[in-house]
Order: structure tokens, then sequence, then C-alpha cells
């Protein structure tokens, strides 16, 4: 089952997890993808990383900003059972906006 966030983006380090509810709990915990798309608007590239670390020169990819037209998605994924990710793994850093977090759950 396929699944939608929108994390709004504060000008510091962010955990994918924190977008969802509290208390909610993804089915089964583990992922099978994450896709992840800046909103049109956002003027400045989002940072992806593997810790609270993650800034404007510490990275591990780059969503650029696409300020008008969107830029395709950023596809993590398709993980199996044995190597699954968790939107807790990864870290955001951006300046402004919203991103859209895609998930599917195994």
């Amino acid at each position: 089952m396929f699944q939608h966030f929108d994390l709004t983006l504060t000008a510091q380090a962010q955990r994918l997890s924190d977008v969802l509810p509290a208390g909610y709990q993804v089915p089964g915990k583990s992922l099978r993808a994450i896709t992840l798309q800046a909103d049109v608007g956002v003027e400045s590239p989002i940072y992806v990383g593997g810790n609270s670390n993650v800034s404007p020169s510490s990275w591990a990819m780059r969503i650029p900003a696409p300020i008008t037209d969107p830029v395709a998605p950023l596809i993590l994924g398709e993980f199996s059972s044995s190597g699954p990710i968790r939107l807790s793994d990864f870290w955001v850093y951006g300046n402004d906006g919203v991103l859209h977090i895609g998930i599917i759950p195994f």
C-alpha cells in the first residue's frame, strides 16, 4: 500500500520519520521503497544523508531545486525483505518549502 507525507523544511537537519504523525506506525516498519520529491517553489537544493550532520557541505544525495517545474523524484529502492530501509535511516536538510515523501511498506 503506497502512502505519502509532506515534510516542511526548516533550515535544519530533519529525520524523514519526523513527518509521521504521533503514534503512527509504518505497517511492518520496513520499507520496500521511498520516493523523495521537492515541491515546486523550493528555491534551494535539498540534501539527503544518513545522520543529523547532513548539510550543504556534508551529504550523500542532492535533490535540485525545481523552482517552477517539478524535478523527477529520487527513488530509493526496491529493497528486498533481507535488506529493508526505514524512514528513520535518512535525514534531510533544506532551507524552504516542502519535501514530498512516498513510501511502499512490505
